[in-house]
């Protein structure tokens, strides 16, 4: 039991699974509806009998002016996280909350204190392996917030189109600076990420409920004649990265 999708018992510290009568995972994510560009175009199609969710994504849009968070666990200075988060930093402003400096709360309570105040929540594994994702992620996306990821994960498996930003989707940190204050600044564009939040929830999968119910499936026995080779033959942290990492400061879990 690992979190590797390849594993007899996959276990996450998450999930993102669909709202009372909600299409099973097994047929995909749904795709996001049609999305007003303000609110007036809500009202008018309330009016005319449209559907109401409308309503609810501009009325769940973040309407205070902090823009970007993330929370730094890692005291050292020489994190490959900590150096993107200064040179992201460069060209939009990001508060960072951290233990090491002059925020002396707990790290792990400031997200159910903070992040609610802002747009975007920064969340850079510090591992960059396939499959690998903290529960981090899925922290945030419980919140009206919009997770900004760096990762080594295939995201569009854990969670629906629109609901995070992949940072590895741009050219440079620039360019993600730049759509990151583009959306802050018009909430229309930005309220289209919390489309989903009608039709799915994030919840805990209970591990040892997994490994329950894969002891009570019928399958012939397996068995692994060397473990450490199935952890570490196949690469599963050399996933391509974005040249503003720094490859040889990444850790593997």
């Amino acid at each position: 039991m690992t979190y590797r999708l390849d594993s007899d018992v996959p276990f996450s510290l998450g999930e993102v699974v669909p709202r009372g009568s909600g299409p099973p995972r097994s047929k995909g994510w749904l795709r996001p509806p049609a999305m007003p560009i303000g609110l007036a175009e809500v009202l008018d199609r309330s009016l005319q009998g449209g559907d109401d969710s409308d309503f609810f994504y501009w009325t769940s849009a973040p309407k205070n002016d902090r823009i970007v968070a993330w929370v730094f666990n890692e005291c050292q200075s020489s994190s490959w996280r900590k150096k993107v988060v200064d040179q992201l930093a460069t060209y939009i402003t990001v508060d960072v909350f951290t233990s090491c400096g002059r925020f002396t709360q707990k790290v792990e309570t400031i997200p159910e204190n903070l992040i609610k105040k802002y747009k975007f929540y920064l969340v850079f594994e510090e591992s960059f392996c396939s499959d690998y994702v903290s529960g981090e992620f899925f922290n945030v996306l419980n919140h009206y917030v919009v997770p900004v990821v760096l990762g080594g994960a295939n995201y569009s498996a854990l969670a629906p189109p629109l609901s995070y930003i992949d940072a590895r989707d741009f050219r440079s940190l620039y360019h993600l600076a730049e759509y990151l204050k583009y959306l802050a600044g018009h909430r229309g564009e930005y309220s289209k990420f919390l489309w989903w939040k009608a039709y799915y929830s994030v919840e805990t999968p209970s591990g040892l409920c997994r490994l329950c119910q894969k002891l009570h499936e019928r399958h012939a026995p397996k068995t692994y004649a060397d473990m450490a080779a199935w952890w570490n033959g196949l690469d599963f942290c050399n996933v391509s990265k974005p040249q503003f990492v720094d490859f040889e400061t990444v850790t593997t879990p």
